[in-house]
C-alpha cells in the first residue's frame, strides 16, 4: 500500500517542480519584453463606455494596448464598486469604475488587493508582463496558484 502512496506523492512533487519552472521561463520571458519596452492596456469606462469593463474583448485588448512610458514597470488594473443609499434605504447612487493604466509600482506592491470602505470597495490588481492587466492573465495567474498549491499540499502530506 505504500507503494502507490510514494509514487503519488513523487507525481504530484515532479508536476510542481514543472509548474515552477514554467512560471520561471515565463518571468524570464516577461523581463526581456520589458526591456524592449512594457505595453500594458491603457483604457478606462468612462472614456471607453462599453470596450473597457471587467471582462476585456481580443479587440479591446489590441485597441487600447499602449506601450508604457521608461519609468514604468508595471500594468495595474482597478475596479471600484459603489453604492450610497438614501435615509429610506433606497440606492441614490450605484456604479462602476474600471481602469487600467501603466505605473511605477514597488516590487513587493505585485499581486491583488481589496479595499472596502464609505459604500464601496476597491478591487487593484498589479502585474509585470505585456498585457497583463487585461484581465485574463491575471485569473490564469491565480488558479496556477491555486492548482500549485494544492499539488504541493497533497504531495507533502503524502510523506509525512
Amino acid at each position: 500500500m505504500e507503494g502507490p502512496k510514494t509514487l503519488f506523492a513523487l507525481l504530484a512533487l515532479l508536476a510542481v517542480v514543472a509548474i515552477f519552472c514554467a512560471v520561471g521561463a515565463d518571468a524570464r520571458s516577461q523581463r526581456k519584453k520589458r526591456a524592449e519596452g512594457l505595453k500594458c492596456v491603457v483604457c478606462n469606462n468612462n472614456d471607453n463606455k462599453g470596450t473597457c469593463e471587467e471582462t476585456i474583448s481580443k479587440e479591446g485588448i489590441a485597441n487600447y494596448t499602449e506601450e508604457c512610458g521608461s519609468l514604468d514597470d508595471a500594468c495595474v488594473k482597478t475596479v471600484v464598486k459603489y453604492k450610497k443609499n438614501g435615509k429610506q434605504g433606497e440606492v441614490l447612487l450605484a456604479g462602476h469604475v474600471v481602469d487600467r493604466y501603466c505605473s511605477h509600482v514597488p516590487q513587493d506592491e505585485d499581486g491583488c488587493s481589496v479595499l472596502t470602505g464609505s459604500g464601496g470597495k476597491t478591487w487593484q490588481c498589479v502585474c509585470r508582463g505585456n498585457k497583463c492587466n487585461s484581465g485574463d492573465n491575471l485569473k490564469a495567474s491565480s488558479l496556477l496558484f491555486f492548482i500549485t498549491s494544492a499539488l504541493g499540499y497533497f504531495g507533502i502530506k503524502m510523506f509525512f
